[in-house]
């Protein structure tokens, strides 16, 4: 019998039947998109937010708890408080009510021909207002459990706000329209004139009755009930987008803008920048509690309060965990990087705590981190181009000399320390760091570069969108387009295993793996329920994860050949990026959910003693077929001894790779065939009364 070398790797995993959760969620990062804000009489916060449901704080923002039970919908466009404290929210799916603080919500669309809300007002005797996007007003006079369609003289039904004067006067802005009613809603007319804007966003009235609208162009005010509006933005940019508007008990008025905050103590005649400390400056919504404390709700970056009428913004996001995490980066001491919409986060500890780097050089919408053998970091930006910092992100500096575009979907580095960029208009390299940027383009079909990878033989793999594969054996001076058998060509993500085949995931065309370098692709979708996929990567066993846009995680343990959700323990299936540490450790950015990671490694040798499966059962080698080692697993319900063996065709016995008592768990051997002839092979497990066969290739 020929001499085989063989190397055994044991492990023994939890696959208990009531097992823990494959997912945990990380403690950040916080933040996220805020759509809206409202306080009650107890100074308790409530925001709600784009796919995350609605959180509250009770302790002027120090933290934050979600409370979205009985919610329906994640998408929370509008939030209001009546003076009995009973909050309503508007979503996407109609309206919710609590009378419980947050703690339950439920349903109230009876009567709704169109259930996106946008905006609710309370008159003094208990009537509530609601504006959907779609049939214009409603009325409920009981609390919301009906509703009343009052929408007589309104010419468009897309409603953006409301509010109501001291008179009773319900004012209303549609998309690019501003509505009165003087009579309870029965009847509105249009009272606009003097606005030149396109798109009405906001509204609000001061205690002289004075109406200010934010609009697309800027602040227009009303000093006469909404017959005549005049144009106050001095201060202010020039054609604002001005997105909130709140007044305070002394009529200073506050505007949210896509530029951040401003201030006016002059109802409106001259606006001031407030944004200091103001990290992330697209303001949606904002609100002022009794203490006179400033709460904004920002697109990316959660929530931010000021303390002395805006003069100075701290982040107060502890417990908001909403951001949308778009990349994720280790270093070689398994510190994590993390790029969000708004900045970069850093974690020393697995995620436990996160700190945000704050740096005027680190651009939006962070989508792809790389760290060289140096351990520079570099962050490719989805509209600044790239940012680099030689110093564990303490400092950035930006790095856009030669990069022709800069919006940079895709970074990866290679041995060398060569760095590759994929952009939205091509490839860029750079030899020296990042200091210079030099485009390679011959031979790339469309530059709307996705995802890159390099192998073991140093060859580059780009995937492009629209465009399908290619890839350079000479540093990117070159490139082929290698689509044999790539049916779906909107490339989203690359991943490489360790046998050197190449994994693609594209957009609703699912998983492609490649085992010749790409030469030739097969589609491997047995399993997966949702083909739009976003994210690959692979741990050191060869396990395949798939992050998908709406299912979540999927894992193969055969090289693609099947596919299982690993979805347990999320609370979202919307995943933007996956990695796996140097521990085995899997962590997964999501949109709106921050990151999580595994509850234990994916590649642990450690023993379990919770081990308590009840089969026996042996398990596909992979991959397969081989050249020239696979790897293959079984798992024992019980103490027993074992034997596993390896057969030619010929039913000659080749090899034995376990022949010994081994307590309950799950192994791995590798068998490697490097002195054995191509061709069919078996592998038989013993174990007691059981015994199993299963076949494996070698193909050289």
């Amino acid at each position: 019998m020929r001499t085989l070398k063989i190397s055994l790797l044991v492990f023994i995993l939890s696959i208990t039947i009531s097992a823990q959760n494959f997912w945990e969620p990380t403690n950040g990062p916080g933040g996220g998109y805020i759509l809206s804000l409202t306080r009650n009489t107890n100074n308790c916060i409530f925001t709600g937010t784009t796919y995350d449901g609605i959180f509250c704080s009770t302790n002027n923002g120090e933290n934050w708890i979600e409370k979205s039970d009985g919610l329906n919908t994640n998408q929370i466009y509008t939030l209001a408080t009546n003076t009995n404290d009973n909050i309503f929210a508007g979503s996407y799916y109609g309206i919710f009510l609590s009378t419980n603080n947050g703690d339950t919500w439920v349903e109230r669309n009876n009567g709704l021909n169109t259930l996106l809300i946008k905006a609710f007002v309370f008159t003094s005797t208990g009537k509530i207002f609601t504006g959907s996007f779609g049939s214009g007003i409603y009325l409920s006079t009981n609390n919301g459990d009906n509703w009343v369609r009052k929408s007589n003289g309104l010419t468009d039904n897309y409603i953006y706000a409301l509010a109501i004067n001291s008179s009773g006067h319900i004012f209303a802005i549609a998309s690019g329209e501003v509505f009165r009613s003087t009579d309870d809603g029965e009847n509105w007319i249009q009272v606009d004139n003097g606005i030149n804007a396109a798109i009405f966003y906001c509204m609000a009235i001061n205690s002289d009755g004075y109406i200010f609208v934010g609009t697309n162009n800027g602040v227009w005010r009303s000093l006469d009930n909404g017959t005549y509006f005049t144009h106050v933005d001095n201060g202010l940019p020039q054609s604002s987008n001005v997105q909130s508007i709140i007044i305070d008990s002394d009529d200073i008025i506050f505007a949210g803008i896509e530029g951040g905050v401003y201030k006016t103590t002059n109802d409106g005649n001259y606006w001031i920048e407030i944004n200091n400390g103001l990290t992330s400056t697209d303001v949606n919504a904002l609100v002022i509690n009794s203490d006179q404390n400033i709460f904004a709700g920002t697109s990316e970056g959660g929530i931010f309060k000021s303390t002395n009428y805006g003069e100075n913004w701290t982040e107060s996001n502890s417990g908001l965990v909403s951001a949308y995490v778009y990349s994720l980066a280790f270093t070689s001491d398994d510190h994590i990087f993390a790029g969000t919409y708004n900045t970069i986060y850093y974690s020393e500890n697995f995620g436990d705590n996160w700190i945000e780097l704050n740096n005027s050089s680190i651009n939006n919408f962070i989508r792809s981190l790389a760290i060289n053998s140096n351990g520079d970091i570099f962050a490719g930006s989805g509209f600044g181009g790239i940012s680099r910092s030689t110093d564990n992100g303490e400092n950035w500096t930006l790095i856009n000399s030669g990069l022709a575009c800069t919006s940079v979907r895709t970074l990866v580095i290679n041995p060398s320390d060569f760095v590759f960029a994929g952009t939205d208009s091509g490839i860029f390299r750079t030899t020296n760091n990042g200091d210079n940027w030099t485009a390679l383009d011959i031979g790339i079909p469309t530059k709307d570069v996705r995802s890159l990878a390099i192998n073991s033989n140093d060859n580059i793999l780009a995937g492009i969108w629209n465009g399908g594969v290619i890839k350079s054996t000479d540093n990117g001076e070159n490139w082929i387009l290698i689509n044999n058998g790539l049916t779906n060509s909107t490339v989203t993500s690359l991943s490489i295993n360790y046998y050197n085949h190449i994994f693609v995931g594209t957009y609703f065309g699912g998983v492609f793996r490649s085992t010749d370098n790409g030469e030739n692709w097969l589609q491997m979708n047995n399993g997966l329920t949702s083909t739009g996929i976003t994210s690959l990567t692979t741990n050191s066993l060869g396990y395949i994860y798939a992050g998908s846009e709406f299912d979540g995680v999927y894992v193969s343990e055969d090289n693609g050949e099947s596919w299982d959700q690993e979805n347990s323990g999320l609370t979202t299936n919307y995943i933007n990026s996956l990695v796996v540490n140097g521990s085995g450790y899997i962590f997964t950015g999501t949109s709106g959910r921050g990151v999580f990671r595994s509850a234990k490694s994916t590649t642990s040798l450690e023993n379990d003693n919770n081990y308590t499966t009840t089969i026996f059962s042996l398990i596909q080698n992979f991959p397969n077929p081989f050249n020239p080692s696979t790897l293959i697993s079984y798992r024992l319900p019980v103490i027993g001894f074992v034997t596993l063996k390896v057969y030619d065709i010929l039913g000659r016995e080749v090899a034995t790779l376990v022949n010994e008592e081994k307590p309950a768990g799950e192994y791995e051997v590798e068998f490697d065939g490097a002195e054995l002839t191509s061709g069919i092979y078996f592998y038989q497990l013993k174990a007691g009364e059981f015994t199993e066969t299963k076949n494996m290739v070698l193909i050289k």
